[in-house]
């Protein structure tokens, strides 16, 4: 996923599996204009998710969003069109899960929920604001396979609708899913043995996975060939 505002601070990560997604993430709040950044931070036992906002020549905020005992990483975060923010990242334990956390457009901070099934090891969620839907795309890692899982969380009064698997891969790589919005288009694409596999939205279903070849080194040409793809249905 693209990201324009994203900073090149590396977090340090010393016992969660190696992503892309372990860098700082930052979006435009579009009602503020200001720049708002989450990151895992080292509190010399373990990391905690923080969130600031940049306000300029104002002092920055700083929030806690989830500082405790535990090990969180690999946060991503997307801002709606309202100023409401949802941050989500992997817990990172016997078996990995994916936490949410968010703010309302008052600022209000919610309760932090689990979005992976117990017994799936989860890990490195994207998220995406699509409308008035919000939609979590993350791995899960089996034994011998590794699959891609989406999530649409809604309004009340049942906001987290049950996770769909889009794709399964035996590949061993990492799998870098990406979820990405264009031209009233959203999908959802990854990254196995020399080809990018991608899903995209269609009547409120995921279609069925297509693929994109690519020669060592060219993962994001192919992308780019999928977004061309999406973009001319």
């Amino acid at each position: 996923m693209t990201r324009p505002f994203a900073l090149a601070l590396l977090a340090t990560l010393p016992a969660f599996q190696p992503s892309l997604a372990d860098e700082p993430d930052s979006a435009l709040n579009p009602v503020t204009g200001y720049i708002e950044t989450v990151t895992a931070e080292w509190n010399g036992t373990d990391h905690d998710i923080t969130l600031t906002v940049d306000r300029g020549e104002l002092p920055p905020l700083t929030y806690d969003v989830l500082p405790d005992s535990t090990e969180d990483v690999g946060p991503r975060l997307a801002i709606a069109e309202t100023g409401a923010v949802c941050v989500v990242w992997t817990r990172d334990a016997a078996t990995d899960a994916i936490h949410l956390r968010r703010r309302s457009a008052g600022g209000s901070w919610g309760t932090v929920e689990v979005l992976s099934e117990a017994s799936e090891s989860s890990r490195n969620p994207e998220v995406l604001v699509d409308g008035e839907t919000t939609r979590v795309v993350y791995e899960i890692e089996g034994s011998t396979t590794q699959s891609v899982a989406a999530v649409a969380i809604d309004d009340e009064p049942d906001p987290i609708g049950m996770r769909t698997i889009v794709a399964t891969t035996s590949s061993t790589l990492l799998l870098d899913a990406r979820i990405q919005a264009a031209g009233g288009h959203v999908w959802i694409s990854w990254v196995q043995a020399n080809e990018v596999g991608w899903v995209e939205l269609a009547s409120g279903s995921w279609t069925s996975p297509s693929f994109e070849g690519y020669e060592e080194g060219d993962e994001e040409g192919a992308r780019d060939r999928v977004k061309e793809a999406v973009l001319s249905e």
